[in-house]
């Protein structure tokens, strides 16, 4: 599945997430919430993440094919968990994946939670700083809760940064996260790290992150 990723000036589709679903017979669509942990204990999460980057790329490559002349194609972003992140090979699959589609690495964003960053964060800062290196682009999820914070927009080459969507939800009734929204953007902007609002439901919310000067949707 796909999540677009719109921007806040005119809602012009820039980009799309890309969304880990198990299509089982009898249940149907199943959440990677109810799956992921098992994938994550029995390892098999590093041979279904290689096959996740390896459609990211795929997908990225046929939409840049079909993207007119002058129009920027889309980017597309994947989820990367700790384990893969702390992997010897990981680069090897993503610089394997990239050059067998040819597809321009600029076009991905790899996505990470600040809690993998940290799990270990001498090998995570190795990964990344390689990823960035052949232009894969790099995006924070979950900002707002957990173990982000803006320690994380200095300690790594960040090009986009997710609210999470429980602090998006919350604006139109805890002052606090407008405030934590306020005072995030601007020091963001400035590093050249664009914004971006998980869970956008209704008018009124976009309304106030356009307010606040969030980048994207």
């Amino acid at each position: 599945l796909h999540q677009p990723m719109g921007a806040r000036g005119d809602g012009r589709v820039i980009g799309v997430e890309a969304l880990l679903r198990w299509d089982d017979p009898r249940r149907g669509l199943v959440h990677p919430g109810d799956f992921l942990p098992a994938l994550e204990d029995t390892g098999l999460i590093v041979p279904v993440g290689r096959w996740i980057l390896e459609e990211a790329c795929r997908q990225a490559r046929r939409w840049a094919d079909l993207a007119p002349a002058g129009v920027t194609p889309l980017r597309v972003t994947f989820d990367v968990t700790s384990r893969q992140l702390v992997q010897s090979d990981f680069l090897d699959d993503l610089t394997r994946a990239v050059d067998a589609v040819g597809v321009d690495p600029r076009l991905l964003y790899l996505q990470v939670t600040a809690a993998a960053l940290l799990a270990d964060v001498r090998t995570a800062w190795r990964t990344i700083a390689a990823v960035r290196e052949i232009g894969v682009g790099l995006a924070l999820d979950g900002f707002g809760s957990g173990h982000a914070s803006l320690n994380n927009l200095r300690d790594f080459d960040l090009e986009l940064l997710k609210w999470d969507a429980g602090i998006v939800a919350g604006l139109a009734t805890r002052p606090e996260n407008v405030a934590m929204m306020r005072h995030t953007i601007a020091p963001a902007r400035e590093l050249g790290v664009a914004t971006l609002a998980e869970g956008i439901d209704d008018a009124g919310m976009l309304e106030r992150l356009v307010a606040l000067g969030c980048d994207l949707g």
